[in-house]
């Protein structure tokens, strides 16, 4: 990670909107609102120190981060032979990537689940791509540990993503009887509720994609 960022401390209102992305969320996110007191812990951004910091708690709209060099710009041509200039969306991925990481190698039994919120085991896709998650009824949720890797990390978060709602994932420890699979497996609710119980923290998109909140729960006294 050649990209240097910066932290920066935030507050009541990034407590506010991690709050609405856990109410509009799946089983995990519902096992979160009982289980974890946001207030007792810090939320904080990490940024490039060249983006824009200004209305920095506006978390639904993007353009913070310096837009992409143009010789990350590809051309696209459509089948009519439309054509037009396709740009990347900037992200502090890598930065992401990192901190699930350092969580994942301090110990072997921690885990990150991301919500996958608008897909289903039954969609047609899964069936096709046969991306490996796991399963509560009609709810997906993509998972990493340390021995995915850089890589393989990566390709879970990225998959997890949707249009909407924001990611919303956990870096906590696995349960004792969570059999992790090489393509599907099923979770139970109670492991779910023993995944946010040992919640150290939650990940949530913002900027539209650019970048992310980062919760820690207060370490006891």
């Amino acid at each position: 990670m050649n990209q240097t960022y910066v932290q920066i401390d935030l507050g009541a209102s990034a407590i506010t909107y991690l709050r609405e992305r856990l109410s509009n969320g799946k089983t995990l996110s519902k096992l979160l609102e009982q289980a974890v007191d946001l207030d007792q812990g810090a939320i904080c951004i990490f940024l490039p120190p060249e983006s824009k910091l200004d209305h920095l708690e506006q978390f639904k709209w993007g353009g913070k981060l310096a837009p992409p060099p143009p010789e990350t710009h590809t051309q696209i041509v459509g089948k009519d032979g439309t054509r037009w200039i396709g740009k990347p969306v900037p992200n502090t991925d890598a930065h992401l990537d990192a901190t699930c990481l350092e969580h994942l190698r301090r110990n072997p039994v921690n885990i990150c689940l991301f919500e996958k919120w608008m897909s289903k085991p039954s969609d047609p896709w899964v069936e096709r791509e046969k991306p490996r998650f796991l399963f509560l009824d009609e709810e997906m949720y993509f998972f990493a540990t340390a021995a995915d890797g850089e890589d393989g990390l990566h390709r879970e978060q990225r998959g997890a993503r949707d249009a909407w709602p924001p990611l919303l994932g956990v870096l906590a420890r696995k349960p004792d009887s969570l059999a992790l699979p090489v393509g599907r497996g099923a979770i139970t609710e109670k492991e779910l509720a023993e995944i946010a119980t040992t919640t150290e923290n939650i990940i949530v998109e913002v900027y539209d994609g650019e970048a992310y909140l980062l919760w820690t729960k207060t370490p006891p006294a």
